[in-house]
């Protein structure tokens, strides 16, 4: 059971760490600029 924890654990990591973070902040920072007005990129 402790095997499956500590794997389960690593992917959660691997998921939700630093990667998927900079994505869903990036992903916010684009759509922000984008939607503002008069912007035409």
């Amino acid at each position: 059971m402790e095997e499956i924890a500590h794997w389960l654990y690593a992917i959660d990591e691997l998921v939700w760490g630093t990667p998927m973070t900079v994505i869903l902040i990036g992903t916010g920072i684009i759509l922000s600029i984008r939607l503002l007005p008069g912007f035409h990129g």
